[in-house]
Formats: structure tokens, sequence, C-alpha cells
């Protein structure tokens, strides 16, 4: 995950021949809006067919709910806590200090 999701900032990968056709339908639109929608997944600028674009699912999830990286996991820790305890109880050796001496 890149730096700009941690500022909440949107990244998209697109083909070279749809950048440059973005970038000329922006300098003969000047003023005129386009619309980024995370939740369809599309670029939409008046006069022309969405341009579709995927995104990581967890990106998105994380883009749409406003989540920093420990509210994401925060729904999953009491399952994380289970695991661990019945792991330390199948598998104590794993667990236990080892000697510091050697």
């Amino acid at each position: 995950m890149t730096n700009a999701v941690q500022y909440g900032v949107l990244t998209v990968e697109l083909p070279r021949e749809t950048l440059n056709e973005i970038v000329e339908w922006v300098e003969s639109h000047h003023g005129v809006p386009m619309k980024v929608d995370l939740e369809r997944q599309v670029i939409e600028m008046p006069g022309r067919h969405p341009i579709a674009f995927e995104t990581d699912p967890r990106v998105r999830n994380k883009l749409l709910n406003g989540l920093h990286d420990l509210e994401e996991i925060e729904p999953h820790l009491p399952a994380a806590r289970t695991m661990r305890e019945r792991d330390e109880q199948e598998r104590p050796w794993v667990y236990q200090p080892g000697d510091s001496s050697r």
C-alpha cells in the first residue's frame, strides 16, 4: 500500500493511452468537473463513456470508510487473540522465553 493511501489519496493505474485521452479531455474542457467514483470504480467525464479502473479491495474499503491502519485491523483483534491463545495451548514451547545464557 502506498503512502498516498495513508493520506487518503486514491492512486489508479491506467494504460498510457487512456491517460493521454484524459489529459486531452481536461485540456479541452477547462473548468468542467470530472468525477472519480471509487464505489463504482469509474472515472466520469461529461460527454465520454466512463473509464473503469480496479482498486485493491483493501484500499477501496479503507478509503470509502475513512479508516487508518489501526482502525482497519481492530475488528479482527478478538479473533487473532483467540487464535493465539489456542496456539499457545497447542504449542507452548513456541511461547516460552528462550535461555539467554547461550
